[in-house]
């Protein structure tokens, strides 16, 4: 090819680039934003993660006499981890209802600049919520299991 362009133009170079490496320079920008959001997601879930726990410890903690004697009076482990769940999950049901529209949105808007592109599928929203709530339901355990398991004398011990 470079003999045959040589004889057709022989006042100009020949240069060539492998399409691959055109392609690696044009997506260079989104490389490195996909790193930055990486980053700043990991960071995010980890701060929504420690004050989640923060939430469900300060919850166990101020309903410690009611598990006390919710126990004493026949409440089982489960019941008792269920009604501490429930307040949080309902938070985060809220907080997933509004936030996913606004990622659809989001993700349409910034797909919408690329000629060929992926439709976002419902199924990596539903994936995604479904993560949250296991993170959450992780994350919330921890505290909520350890509070219900609890001797019952040990909370009503100052009555």
């Amino acid at each position: 090819i470079e003999k045959t362009f040589k004889q057709i133009f022989a006042m100009h170079p020949f240069r060539y680039q492998f399409y691959n490496d055109i392609n690696l320079l044009n997506y260079e920008a989104e490389s490195k934003w996909k790193k930055v959001i990486l980053l700043s997601a990991i960071l995010t879930i980890s701060i929504a993660g420690i004050g989640l726990l923060g939430l469900s410890i300060l919850t166990t903690e101020s309903r410690y006499k009611e598990i006390g004697i919710r126990k004493v009076l026949g409440a089982t482990v489960i019941t008792i981890v269920l009604m501490l769940y429930k307040g949080n999950l309902t938070l985060i049901c809220l907080a997933l209802l509004l936030g996913m529209p606004a990622a659809y949105y989001a993700s349409e808007v910034w797909l919408h600049t690329y000629p060929f592109r992926a439709e976002p599928g419902d199924e990596v929203f539903v994936g995604a919520g479904l993560l949250v709530l296991l993170i959450a339901i992780a994350t919330i355990s921890y505290k909520t299991i350890k509070t219900a398991l609890l001797n019952p004398s040990y909370s009503l011990r100052a009555e």
